[in-house]
This record gives structure tokens, sequence and C-alpha cells, in this order.
């Protein structure tokens, strides 16, 4: 290791990394995204060191702040224990995301100096071909693309490249300390692509050193497979909390309807796309060339598992988890494809190469099957928008083939050249045109430094327990999906890949929420003011006015608004309505029902009778432009529509007086492949492409806004061609909705909240009732009353409760997340036996060794 930093060529890929980060993207924008690396990857790192700076814990249990509050170990996939993360924590000065985009483009440059590292200690290639096939590695298109986008897809390869590494000092130098420490960082770093990470390592193991005789394949095949494990259980305090919170937390809800076939050559799974491989076409040549050269069975043991692994159906579906069949999941194979691609090129043009006719048929051949192949798989998916470039491609290589045999130029191992060229300009290519590249003012705005200090301002001067939402446009909202600007903000919304299924169902299947994102998991901010009340949401900043607020301080850009009537996130009633009777009521009544009523399992019926808005009509003016068709139908209206159009919808009726609209019809998308959008003053519903990944099946679009005129609102109709039809509208006061002798009896927090993962408070019941929360529920949660613990239940139909008797109360909550005590027990225990490793390894030593 020593070796590898004095030379020269590390700095020069380590550095010239560093610079790709530069000319792909950061001469653009930040070298960030404006998706998921804006609302997920730096803002879920950035909560995990305010709550540790707040609480001290690095064993956290629960995120409060974020989805009502949720097992934090739902989030773990985003850096809960990564060392790179877990380092920033010392660095409380540095803002997470400059942090972030620093040690991303440190990783990816350490990444390609270790695979260089890696492949020059194997000392099998000469200098020339080790850089070359090293420059090829790090222009893998993945690479920077997720570096400034998706993060786990590729943040782990630092220490999956040390595990290769380690992998070869424990089979040459019995030792394990670099093996372990590669495992136990990759885990830590993204536990989802360890899997294929571990795979990979044991593939290598396999194909490398286990086949040299029977013992060795079981006493060193053995040894090391315990290594790679014992590596799994010293990770335990977060796989096994984490895989408890992922069977509960995401269910079945993401399972894909994959068709699987036994055989499938997937061409983008191996080049170009940064959601695969994404190597050229020489790639491709090495695994097959590697097969179908002449040489001794072991040299064909890596090409031909890799090639049976990457075409396969099956393994890309089991190392996905068993959720879907994507081709990220490959990326973790980099580093072999490329070893073997060096190994094809070494042996197709080294000096000790068969120069008969024979081999030359083999060498022309993977050229005539790659060939065959990608005009079978022409119509193919995305391919069939590539296969004409990786013909070109393909004939380019056969050309520089034949060039070095023809001028035997080895020392520059032109095809590799040649590759590195080609991914070069796809890379730059795909980062340029890619529209997820956040500009610099763009991002200003977005994470707008202004509101953070506000709402810091409020937290402070209101210092007791509520929620506080940022609504905005679309592309606010997304940003500020997960970001909090103080360590007592609470949110409502939440994006995560796991999540508390009963606040998700509650959300989507019960209150029925408009929908404004294409993918189902991004549970979004909303300016329903029934969901604001109910959540317990007293501040809001937005540009508009939401029922039931009143401004308190004028911005310009953005208002704060108050509601001083929003629900206490604690408090106990008695006026209750019985779950069964709730859920058989229909669209708004679902909704405004839960401001004058608490929900309990056990109540068969409401005692009183609730007020309910009033039915009004609503028409859509007829009309034929060049962006917009409306035409009237027998239940509704059908709209072609190209370009973004707003138009004045017609209230009629009675009800038509009220400052509270709800709005329901059922769409049908005529062009099911492509998304479509209603918007209705300030909320929008989307409908996703029906093939998409995470479609939402949103088909009935519900919306719940605040009137802004008395007979009409504005609609506003997405690109697409679709019929809207049943529409049903309502309209009322939302005073007259709500009944402020529901908050009965209001909990006071201690220290204006939580602290760590316990709330502790007083409460007064003036009468026998029930304790409501607006707490996501999860059994793990430990409810004491007056130091008894008592017994939880569902309230609400998805939130945290209990019964309660007339009486002062000191109550406290607390949560567990299960699995993590257990979890930190298996990964004692792994340290425990280094440890004793470590000693027993001294008390072997030989006497007199000491004094050599």
């Amino acid at each position: 290791m020593k070796k590898l930093w004095k030379d020269k060529n590390t700095w020069l890929l380590f550095g010239g990394s560093i610079f790709l980060c530069w000319l792909f993207v950061g001469q653009y924008g930040i070298f960030g995204s404006r998706v998921d690396w804006l609302s997920q990857h730096s803002v879920f790192p950035d909560y995990f060191r305010r709550r540790f700076y707040e609480t001290g814990s690095l064993f956290p249990d629960i995120a409060w702040n974020l989805g009502g509050g949720q097992n934090i170990y739902n989030l773990s996939y985003y850096g809960l224990y990564n060392p790179v993360i877990l380092f920033s924590y010392l660095l409380p000065f540095v803002k997470m995301d400059t942090y972030l985009m620093g040690s991303s483009m440190i990783c990816y440059g350490i990444s390609v100096a270790l695979f260089y590292g890696w492949l020059s200690s194997r000392k099998e290639f000469s200098r020339e071909l080790t850089w070359w096939i090293s420059c090829m590695f790090g222009l893998a298109t993945p690479f920077i693309y997720h570096f400034y986008n998706q993060l786990m897809f590729v943040n782990y390869m630092p220490f999956l490249l040390l595990a290769f590494r380690g992998t070869d000092r424990y089979f040459l130098e019995k030792k394990k300390g670099v093996l372990l420490g590669g495992v136990v960082g990759m885990i830590l770093t993204s536990f989802y692509f360890s899997i294929g990470g571990l795979a990979v390592l044991g593939i290598y193991a396999f194909s490398e050193y286990l086949l040299v005789s029977r013992k060795d394949f079981w006493k060193k095949g053995m040894g090391y497979m315990g290594n790679l494990l014992f590596g799994v259980l010293l990770c335990g305090g977060l796989l096994l909390p984490t895989a408890l919170a992922i069977s509960s937390g995401r269910g079945q809800m993401a399972l894909a309807e994959s068709e699987l076939s036994f055989i499938d050559f997937v061409p983008m799974r191996f080049l170009y796309s940064p959601y695969g491989i994404g190597l050229s076409v020489l790639a491709v040549l090495a695994l097959l060339g590697g097969i179908l050269k002449k040489s001794s069975w072991r040299r064909k043991v890596l090409p031909g598992l890799l090639l049976l692994i990457l075409t396969v159906s099956l393994f890309c579906f089991l190392l996905n988890g068993g959720l879907y069949d994507k081709n990220k999941v490959f990326i973790p194979f980099l580093p072999l494809i490329c070893l073997e691609t060096a190994r094809y090129i070494k042996d197709t043009f080294g000096e000790n190469r068969d120069k008969s006719r024979r081999d030359s048929f083999r060498e022309v051949l993977p050229f005539l099957i790659l060939l065959v192949l990608f005009y079978l798989e022409r119509n193919s998916g995305q391919f069939s928008k590539y296969w004409l470039g990786a013909v070109m491609d393909l004939a380019l290589m056969l050309i520089l083939f034949a060039l070095q045999k023809k001028l035997q130029l080895f020392r520059i191992p032109w095809p590799v050249v040649g590759s590195c060229v080609i991914l070069f300009f796809c890379g730059w290519g795909i980062s340029k045109q890619s529209h997820y590249i956040l500009g610099k003012e763009e991002y200003k705005e977005l994470v707008n430094q202004e509101q953070g200090e506000e709402i810091i301002e409020i937290l402070e001067e209101d210092a007791q327990w509520y929620r506080l939402d940022q609504v905005g446009e679309g592309k606010e909202n997304q940003a500020n999906l997960n970001r909090i600007k103080g360590e007592k903000q609470q949110i409502t919304s939440l994006y995560s890949s796991a999540f508390n299924p009963c606040y998700w169902k509650f959300r989507n299947e019960i209150f029925l929420l408009n929908q404004p994102f294409r993918n189902y998991l991004m549970q979004s901010q909303t300016d329903n003011p029934c969901f604001l009340q109910f959540m317990g949401v007293r501040y809001l900043i937005s540009s508009w006015k939401p029922a039931g607020y009143e401004m308190v301080k004028n911005q310009g850009s953005y208002q704060i608004y108050k509601n001083d009537q929003a629900a206490p996130l604690i408090y106990a009633t008695n006026q209750v309505m019985g779950e069964e009777e709730y859920k058989n009521l229909e669209f708004p009544l679902n909704q405004t029902a839960l401001l004058s009523r608490a929900v309990v399992e056990q109540e068969k019926k409401s005692r009183t009778t609730m007020k309910e808005m009033e039915k009004c009509e609503i028409t859509l003016p007829e009309q034929a432009e060049e962006n917009l068709v409306i035409e009237k139908t027998e239940d509704g209206y059908e709209v072609t529509v190209k370009k973004e159009t707003e138009v004045k919808a017609r209230l009629f009726g009675k009800g038509q007086k009220g400052d509270l609209l709800a709005l329901q019809f059922q769409v049908e998308n005529l062009h099911p492949t492509k998304d479509m959008y209603i918007r209705l003053l300030n909320q929008t519903n989307r409908l996703t492409d029906a093939t998409y990944e995470y479609a939402n099946h949103n088909t009935v679009f519900r919306y719940m806004v605040t009137l802004e005129e008395e007979n009409q609102m504005t609609m506003k109709f997405g690109p697409g061609h679709y019929k809207i039809c049943q529409l049903q509208a309502f309209c009322e006061e939302l005073e007259e909705l709500r009944d402020e002798n529901l908050y009965q009896n209001v909990f006071e927090a201690e220290e204006g909240g939580s602290t760590g993962d316990v709330v502790k408070g007083s409460l007064r019941a003036n009468q026998d009732g029930y304790l409501i929360t607006s707490i996501p529920y999860d059994e793990n949660f430990t409810l004491k009353i007056d130091g008894e613990e008592t017994g939880i239940e569902k309230v609400n139909t998805a939130f945290l409760g209990a019964k309660i008797e007339k009486g002062e109360h000191r109550i406290e909550l607390s949560y567990e997340a299960p699995g993590k005590r257990a979890g930190i027990g298996i990964s004692l225990t792994g340290i425990l036996l280094v440890g004793i490793g470590k000693v027993g390894k001294r008390r072997r030593v030989k006497p007199g060794d000491g004094d050599k």
C-alpha cells in the first residue's frame, strides 16, 4: 500500500478523476443532482448528524422529525453508519452538502487509484496495460454519474477494492485485516450493493485461489467464506434492525411484475448506461473471448461465471433482493470485468499467444457472436436507440485489433485506448444532457438559507411540540421532502425506500391525499387544510394562504402562516367514533370527520352527527385551441393538451360560498405509457406511466383545497390525452367542520418535545377516554402512564394511542427499534472474537521470536 502512494501514476489517476468531476458536472453546476441527491442522499446524512449533535447518541432508534416519526432504520440505507458520513460528525463547521460533494469526488478518485494499485500488485500485466485498464475502469459511466446522483450505487467501491486487495493478502500472506476492513466498510456504506459485492469477492476467490486442489478448495475456501461471514457478523448492529425495518416497512408494494427467462442477453446491462456496468463493447468481447480462447479450463472459470451471472435473469432478480430485475446491481462486478479485459488483451497480443489459424478464428468468433446478438436485440428496450452505435463500436474494436496485431504495438493497448475514448465521450454526453444536474443558482434557491433562519427563529420563539411544514411548487417540495432546517423541526413528508406502512396506507388509501409525484414512495407535503390540522402543523411556510391559517410574517417571496387550532401532537379526548364506521365514509367526509372525531377500534358508532360538506356542481369550458381541446362527453370530458394550459372552471350550487373545496373525479389516460397531471389551484395529482417501476396507479384524482374565488377555480392541465369523468365537488367553511372540543386535554411535553428516543410530559384528563397521537403506529413503542407500562392500540386507523383514565398523569413515550439490541450484541460478539483472535495469535508466537 505504501508503494501505491509513491507511484506517480496513482496521483495522476486521482487528479484526473477529480478533473473529470469538474469537466462532466462541475462546470455546469454543483456536484449534486436535483432528484435523489437533493431530496435524499444529502439531507438524510444531515439529519443523522443534527440528531447526533442534539442527543449525543450514535445509536438512535427513531427519527421523530421525519414522516410523522419513523423507525430510523427505515432510513439506514442513506448512510446511518457509513464511515465517510460518520467522519463528517467531526466537522460541524462544514455544511453537509459541501462535505458530500467533496467526499464523493475524493471517493471516486480513491476508487480509481485503488483499482490501479490492486491491478499493479498482481504483477500480471505491463505498466501500460495496467494504466489504460485503470482509465477504462474510471471512465465506466456509472461512476461520475452516480457519485453526484445516487451515491449508494457506487460509494462502496473504495471498500470493495480494499476487499479485493485483502483477498490477495489473505491467500498469499495469510493476513485478513484488510479483507475484514474492506467487507465491513462496504456493508456499512451500502448494505444493498454489498450483496453483489460479497458475491463478486466469492467469485474472485473461487476462480483465482480455490481451484488448485481439492484440499485447498475446502480448507481455504471455508476459511475465506468464514471471514466474509465474519465481516457480516461485525455489521450486525446495522443489518439486523435494518432487515426487520425493511421487512415491515416496504412490504409487497415495491415488488415488480417481472417475467423471468432463463438466458437473457441484455446489452444495456453491459454497455454505456450508468444504470448498468457501463463499459464499451470491449468488455463483452473480453468475456466471450475468455471462454473461447485456447487456455486451461481454470482460466475460463472467471469469464464463464461472469457471463452466466450476467445473462441468467434469476441472478439479477436475486441480487435485487427479489424486488425487481434492475441492472444497477451489477455495478460491483466492474473490477472483475476490467480484470478479465486486461487478461484478454494480454493473451490476444502477448508474446506467448498462439499464432495458428485456429487461434485467429477464436479471436474473430467473439466479434461474430456479438454482431448476431446485437442484431437480434436491436428492437429491445433502451438498446433500440444504441444498437447502431454499438455495431460501430464493435467495428472500431475490430479495426484496432487488426492494427494492434499488424503493427505489434503492445506497449500501448490500442483497443483499450479506443474504449477509453468512447467511454469518455459517452460519460460526458450523459452528464451534459442530463436534466438532473443542479445549477448553482437553482440550488441556492431550493435550499433557501433565509427560510432556514426563519424556521430556527420560530422554533426558538415557540418552544412547544408541533409540526412545521414548507409547501411550494413541485421542485421546492421535492427538494424539501426530507429536509429539516432546525433540530426541533417536525415535518409530515418523507421520501425513503422503506417507511412506516401504517402511515403510507393512511395517506394514500384511507385519507386519500393528492399524489403530485410520479414515484409512489414520495410522501409529499400538501396544503390540504384538513390534513395539516389533523397532523398538528401549527406553522406553514408557503407563498399562499391555506384555510385555517393566518399570516404572521411576510417575507416577500414567501410568507409564514400559523394555525392556532392545529391539533396537538398528543391529546386526550372522549369524542370518538368507531373504526368500522369511519372506514365506510366516502370522500370528502373521510377527511373532514377527523376534524371533529378521533377514530378508535372498539367504539361502534359516533355519539353525535357530523357536519358534512355541501355538494355543488362544476363545469369546464368546452374549447378547441392549439394547445388545449376540451370536449364534453356523456359522463365528463375528453381533454387533449399539447402544452400545460390554464383553465377557469365554474362552480354552481348553494354550497359554493365556503372557503374549502373538495373535488374528485376518475381519470383514464389514453396514452398510458406517458405521465399526465392536473393541477387544481395549488394542488397537483399525477398519474404515472403504467410501465414505470414505481408507478403510483393514481386513477382517481382527489383534491381538498382552499377556495380563493367564490364561483370559479383555476385548473392547469398537463400535456397528454385523457378522459375525466364522474366529477363530484363539495364546498364548506372550514370553521363549520372542525370541533374545538375534540382536543379536550393537551399533552405538555418537557423540553419542548422529544429528547433522543423518548418523549416525556404531563396531561390532565377531565374524563375517561383515549390518548390520541399523530405519531404513526408501531408496536415497538412503549407507553408509560404514571410509571406503569400501558397497552398501546391503533387510533385514527394508523396512529399510536391508548386508553386513559380521568386524572392528572405523567406520560412517557419511548421507542426501541426491533433487532437493535440483538444486532449490537452480534457486532460486539464479533469485535470480542477479533480481540480473542489477536491475543491467541500473539501467544502462538515462539518465545524467542520477540528477540530476533
